[in-house]
């Protein structure tokens, strides 16, 4: 469900969800942009008319999105600073049901709430 609305949020000039923004590392990890990141998937998805399909099926999306992006200005920055990191990158980055806390999580408790995952 979240690449389908990260494809529709870019097709529409609009942000997705914040599901799908952590999902995707649209959310600042590690000092990247977002505005650059997001930037990139726009133009992967409307410009290079990359499918939900091929978001779903690769193996490896940093190198999947970026490549539509070499002679864009953000793409240098998003490199710089180490690239789309996908929340699978992160095994332990959740969002949480209760008060919406995004973040990298090592116990099964909520920082935000104290919510138990």
């Amino acid at each position: 469900m979240s690449v389908s609305n990260l494809v529709e949020s870019c097709l529409n000039n609009v942000f997705p969800t914040l599901h799908t923004m952590s999902k995707y590392g649209i959310d600042g990890n590690e000092g990247t942009n977002p505005m650059d990141i997001l930037k990139c998937y726009s133009t992967a998805i409307k410009e290079g008319k990359l499918s939900e399909e091929e978001i779903e099926k690769t193996k490896d999306l940093n190198n999947l999105i970026l490549k539509f992006n070499k002679s864009k200005d953000y793409y240098n920055r998003v490199k710089k600073s180490g690239g789309i990191q996908i929340s699978v990158t992160f095994p332990n980055h959740v969002e949480c049901s209760k008060c919406n806390y995004c973040g990298i999580v090592t116990t099964n408790v909520c920082p935000n709430c104290q919510l138990k995952f």
